[in-house]
């Protein structure tokens, strides 16, 4: 099941954002087991408490997946799927972050390097338009990746597939942590609380065209021997 977030920021509340739905994931070999977390929970729990985020959110990162071992061999890791997979999670990531960082660095005067402006500056004439397109390009790497890591996933060991999963979950989990943290949400200087409005999902992205970007450094991302 694919599913697409309706992306709520400020006043720029019209653009989607697209998203594979999270689900309950199956464990593995490497996990730790229910007797091993409980003697680590109460050590990393605490250390949770006492550091709190510098977003000004308490943080929602699981804690166990962090801790479960998995080492993935050095042949799938260095492999140019994983490679790619990984850099388009990446780039995926820092595009919803200068989504989600838009507003309040518009009220500031900080936008000189977060892509909506960049690209308003160099593409289009008006903020809804670039806002737009960067929308567009996000979506054309999520699908990109999604329908890669399928491709991928049957021939990874146990420990690659937990690797790929994560990237997944990492997307998925960015993309909502943005929509409600105080470092995005709030647009003055101290944060104001988090943000518990439900999210609105969309029924499809924005573009759907398969074919590469028209970036030199992200058209390897569609090659066909991945």
């Amino acid at each position: 099941m694919i599913v697409w977030i309706c992306s709520v920021t400020a006043s720029l509340r019209v653009q989607l954002c697209w998203d594979g739905a999270v689900t309950e994931r199956k464990p593995y070999p490497s996990d730790l087991t229910d007797a091993e977390w409980a003697l680590i929970e109460p050590v990393l729990t605490a250390w949770k408490a006492a550091h709190p985020s510098v977003s000004g959110h308490e943080g929602n990162y699981a804690l166990r997946e962090i801790v479960n071992e998995s080492e993935v061999p050095a042949a799938e890791m260095e492999s140019p799927t994983l490679r790619a997979l990984t850099e388009m999670a990446i780039m995926i990531a820092s595009l919803d972050n200068d989504r989600y960082s838009l507003p309040k660095e518009l009220n500031r005067g900080h936008t000189g390097q977060n892509l909506y402006t960049v690209m308003r500056h160099h593409a289009c004439t008006a903020m809804p338009d670039a806002i737009r397109e960067a929308t567009r390009l996000r979506d054309r790497i999520r699908l990109r990746f999604l329908r890669l890591a399928d491709k991928t996933r049957p021939r990874l060991s146990a420990a690659g597939t937990t690797y790929l999963d994560g990237l997944g979950y990492g997307i998925v989990g960015n993309a909502e942590w943005g929509q409600r943290a105080p470092r995005y949400v709030s647009t003055g200087d101290d944060p104001g609380p988090a943000n518990q409005a439900p999210l609105t999902w969309a029924d499809s992205p924005m573009d759907t065209r398969t074919a590469p970007l028209p970036y030199p450094t992200t058209a390897w991302w569609r090659d066909s021997d991945l």
